[in-house]
């Protein structure tokens, strides 16, 4: 492997999350999610590196992210590391489900309300024609209307793989996506 024939040490890691983990770890306490990226973060950095450095030896004692005795008291940096599901980053994250499980239904259907979440944890937000992501809670203004492309009657039907969709903003205006061969961005 690249560690061996490279020693590598590394110079700086915390328990600092960003906003991404604390907007997707569902209801789990700070202190698990902490205790569970740190042991798990310790135990890759001993079996991957020659040495590495926690930052900070000490920091405000009311902050665990940066502070390697209040962390270290509280059992975040030792003991046994959970084991996680692997994944070959194509489909679902698995962590997904355990972190944030999906309660009910879990099919979509035209009609529906639905939040979209970016990479970095902030949800899908419209203000006029403006299409952004700077918040990391579900509110009236991140969530879209699943509809149709061509109008339906009847009963409530799902969506189904492969179907085209239009997503409604809570101002009634419609999300826009340029050709792939260019454009401005997303707008509504």
């Amino acid at each position: 492997p690249f560690f061996k024939k490279y020693p590598i040490v590394v110079g700086e890691w915390s328990l600092s999350l960003g906003v991404a983990t604390w907007s997707t770890c569902g209801e789990r306490d700070e202190d698990e999610v902490h205790t569970l990226f740190g042991r798990v973060q310790a135990k890759v950095l001993k079996e991957t590196t020659h040495g590495n450095f926690f930052w900070n030896w000490t920091e405000r004692p009311d902050s665990v992210d940066w502070n390697y005795q209040v962390a270290y008291d509280r059992g975040m940096l030792c003991g046994p590391a959970p084991s996680l599901p692997l994944w070959d980053g194509r489909g679902e994250d698995p962590l997904e489900q355990q972190f944030n499980p999906c309660e009910g239904e879990q099919r979509v259907f035209f009609g529906d309300k639905v939040c979209l979440r970016v990479f970095y944890g902030r949800y899908v937000d419209v203000f006029g024609s403006s299409v952004n992501a700077q918040w990391v809670e579900k509110g009236s203004w991140q969530q879209f209307v699943v509809c149709p492309v061509e109008s339906r009657k009847g009963p409530r039907q799902e969506v189904r793989s492969g179907g085209v969709v239009q997503l409604r903003a809570h101002n009634g205006r419609f999300l826009v996506a340029p050709p792939a061969s260019g454009g401005r961005g997303v707008s509504a």
